[in-house]
């Protein structure tokens, strides 16, 4: 039933955090100097993250975008996410997942990450951001540590899923697993 948690993840999705993402959270990243830069989480190829997205982030909105030059409506998916901080502390911010640009054809994105207040670890080894969706209203970010993963300490379901795609993945992972509609990808 919605709205009550007992704290099964249902359904997540991940990104290995690179150096570049790190800016990005601090709203940093246009190292050129040139411009604000990118504040957004990628996500390829966008068609194998589309349905977990959508089912994670239930609003939908279609606010008009450019695409190929011209004003079109775009569909997106959003919801307020809890922000879990590590140390026991939380913050519900607003999230949104969009479809790909003309000009990034293959990649979805959470848009704007430097708004969510993230403070990932630092000194764990490799480091991934999570969108999880349990029984509760909102779902939730956190980060897991490579140092987590090899020490068990998430779902061993869930672990075990993070373990194989770090292990068969050795730069940039991302995927998502789902329980409820089963499957899952990592690359």
């Amino acid at each position: 039933m919605a709205g009550q948690d007992d704290g099964v993840v249902r359904r997540l999705a991940f990104k290995e955090v690179v150096e570049g993402d790190l800016l990005k959270f601090l709203a940093k990243s246009a190292s050129s100097g040139t411009g604000g830069g990118a504040r957004d989480l990628r996500f390829r190829p966008f068609k194998n993250f589309d349905g977990v997205f959508g089912r994670i982030l239930t609003g939908r909105e279609s606010p008009m975008r450019r695409r190929n030059g011209v004003p079109t409506p775009v569909p997106i998916y959003t919801s307020k996410v809890t922000v879990l901080d590590g140390m026991g502390g939380s913050a519900v911010k607003d999230l949104i997942f969009e479809p790909p640009t003309t000009a990034r054809a293959g990649e979805g994105r959470l848009t704007q990450v430097s708004k969510l207040g993230l403070n990932p670890p630092t000194d764990a080894g490799r480091l991934l951001f999570l969108l999880f969706q349990t029984g509760a209203d909102t779902p939730f970010i956190a980060f897991a540590t490579s140092k987590q993963i090899d020490g068990k300490e998430w779902h061993p379901l869930v672990n075990d899923f993070l373990a194989e795609a770090l292990a068969n993945v050795t730069k940039s992972a991302r995927g998502y697993i789902d329980f409820e509609v089963p499957g899952s990808y990592y690359g």
